[in-house]
């Protein structure tokens, strides 16, 4: 059996460009539009998601987007607009 690697999740909260940032990627940005928004290159994109993700556990972008929705920094209908 293969060793498994279980990061414990901090629950820290989000820093202020990690909350602006878990929004964009609820909203389906790519790290380029995201950093062309911010001004921010790529790799600061990717490090902040890196950094949210790990504060909660998460493995994917689309848990980053629940947590960026669960926490209330976009809302469903701006996610999804045919549903509003």
């Amino acid at each position: 059996m293969k060793n498994l690697i279980f990061i414990e999740p901090t629950y820290k909260p989000l820093t202020r460009m990690e909350s602006r940032i878990a929004r964009e990627v609820a909203l389906q940005k790519t790290d380029q539009e995201i950093g062309n928004l911010f001004r921010i290159s790529t790799t600061t994109v990717s490090k902040h998601i890196s950094n949210a993700m790990r504060k909660f556990g998460l493995h994917s972008r689309v848990g980053l987007g629940f947590l960026a929705l669960r926490q209330g920094l976009v809302t469903l209908q701006e996610i999804l607009p045919m549903v509003a």
